[in-house]
């Protein structure tokens, strides 16, 4: 009887110290509850607003959507690697968070420590990103509110007007926070990529041309653009969405906040000649002022009815590519630096009096007259252009045409070309780089002069590591059959040597139809059941 009171009463008092556990793991909780922190952050500030938060407060954070927008896009989407709700990586599956009109609850939790939480979209870091800024109850402003209390910590608001955006001076002070805008004035309104602002070397946007990632759109009033704090001195890269290859300008971070480097000179002795349809801008490039970084040149060439044509490049020669050799161009060479843009150099480039030739001489008074016995004109096959052997003469000029015949299937890289043992070019896998892309008809390809016998290299546009060939230069002109000739880098067997692979596997393959084992295994069972039945007997 008293082993059974003993016994019941063990069981009531584990009870009570369950209950008293229970109570006392819920109260702190209900005791923290009411001082979390409710971090509400406006839609349009996600990815460019400061958002900061005490150390050691629980933080419910909300992503509030105004009524009648409609959030589109990755720039739509929350995850938060720096919390473990998702990794950095391109990856839609992961868990993730999709706005809607409204509050959005995001996600909730306890920071421990001064940090900068990383969330990004769905995409990763490399589209959409900022940071949730982590500081010591003391380092908080008295304002919850993460851009009141950027603005009561000094930041400085510095306003661009939009008619100096791309072209003047921007500067800060190094340790200073800054927020900065672009000013629309009122009856204006910004149009095409100019009117587009991102900040690669802030991470906001890379120097791409890429419409889909993450750029301001500016309209008419005062446009918030970005919040950051400077940490050393130097120039920051601002674009439109197409990259600095188009507009481009720099933030100068000083250590007195102001900036007054001169903008680079102008490009001197520069030349322009017809390539075929492309035009080649040679120039003597400029020293950099003190202070200042040249970071490539402009080509511009202009009609006479106005149409404008444009390329860029890291140093001379600039190519400009389909211009109509029957027109005159004014071309206009600007060197980009980090301090500016310089006002401009320009030379002429005439429209080509005299057609080329389109074919070779067909007889010998026309290879014997003046000029064009001066010119070996080459035309080569689009079926022998990267297996044939081609051949010409040193130190007599050369015009190159490849023929692509009617039907031909002149398609993919194999129907580009582009030459680096003649410098128009390089030897790498770059789409953007000068080349020509071959058509159905004769192909005018390049004129030069081999004033050396060797070996020119020429490349599709992905270089020698596809589809690449060889001139080869004589003193006589006269082909060696053991010359060197290319093809396409780890090419496949054509489809002939396929197939016969194929029925030397078919012939070897007992499930292909073939009878050979099928035959003696059949020939065995038999053997086997007549040698059982006989031993029966």
């Amino acid at each position: 009887m008293e082993k059974n009171v003993v016994g019941k009463s063990k069981i009531v008092l584990v009870s009570v110290l369950v209950i008293f556990a229970v109570l006392a793991a819920l109260l702190p909780m209900n005791a923290a509850a009411e001082e979390v922190q409710t971090l509400v952050t406006p839609y349009d500030e996600l990815w460019k607003g400061d958002i900061t938060v005490t150390a050691g407060v629980p933080v419910r954070w909300y992503v509030n959507v105004p009524e009648g927008t409609e959030p589109r896009g990755c720039g739509a989407t929350v995850k938060i690697p720096g919390l473990g709700f998702g990794t950095d990586t391109h990856n839609k599956e992961e868990g993730h968070i999709v706005l809607k009109e409204g509050n959005n609850f995001i996600y909730e939790f306890t920071p421990e420590m001064e940090e900068d939480i990383l969330f990004t979209c769905w995409m990763g870091s490399g589209c959409h990103k900022n940071y949730i800024h982590v500081k010591a109850a003391e380092d908080q402003g008295s304002e919850g509110n993460p851009s009141g209390a950027s603005e009561e910590n000094g930041a400085k608001k510095i306003v661009t007007a939009y008619s100096d955006l791309w072209t003047g001076v921007i500067s800060a002070k190094v340790g200073e926070p800054v927020r900065w805008y672009v000013s629309v004035p009122e009856g204006t309104e910004p149009r095409g990529c100019g009117a587009t602002v991102k900040i690669p070397d802030l991470g906001f946007g890379t120097d791409t041309y890429n419409k889909e990632e993450g750029h301001i759109v500016l309209k008419e009033g005062e446009n918030f653009i970005y919040e950051f704090t400077p940490e050393m001195t130097g120039d920051i890269l601002f674009t439109c969405w197409m990259g600095s290859g188009c507009h481009s300008n720099y933030f100068h971070i000083t250590e007195n906040g102001t900036y007054s480097v001169p903008a680079p000179a102008d490009p001197s002795d520069i030349t322009a000649s017809w390539n075929g349809e492309n035009a080649v801008i040679g120039f003597t490039t400029p020293i950099a002022p003190e202070g200042s970084k040249i970071k490539g040149y402009k080509v511009i060439a202009a009609d006479d009815e106005g149409n404008r044509k444009k390329a860029t490049g890291d140093s001379s020669p600039v190519i400009i590519e389909g211009l109509d050799s029957s027109k005159n161009y004014t071309i206009t060479v600007t060197t980009l630096g980090t301090s500016g843009k310089s006002e401009g150099g320009s030379a002429v480039l005439s429209a080509v009096t005299q057609s080329i030739p389109e074919n070779k001489p067909d007889d010998d008074s026309k290879a014997d007259s003046s000029p064009a016995k001066e010119v070996q004109i080459i035309v080569t096959d689009f079926a022998d252009l990267w297996t044939g052997n081609i051949t010409v003469k040193q130190g007599v000029s050369v015009r190159w045409y490849v023929n692509v015949v009617n039907g031909a299937d002149a398609k993919g890289c194999a129907a580009t070309i582009k030459i680096p043992g003649l410098g128009f070019g390089t030897d790498t896998h770059n789409k953007n780089e000068g080349h020509i892309v071959l058509k159905e008809g004769e192909n005018f390809i390049y004129e030069f002069t081999p004033e050396t016998s060797g070996d020119i290299l020429f490349t599709c546009w992905m270089g020698s590591g596809c589809h690449y060939n060889y001139i080869h230069v004589t003193s006589d002109g006269i082909a060696d059959p053991s010359a060197a000739t290319g093809g396409k880098v780890n090419s496949r067997p054509d489809s002939r040597s396929d197939s016969s692979t194929a029925v030397k596997n078919n012939s070897a393959n007992p499930k292909t139809g073939n009878t050979d084992y099928s035959i003696l295994l059949i020939i065995a069972i038999v053997a086997l059941i007549l040698i059982s039945r006989k031993k029966a007997k």
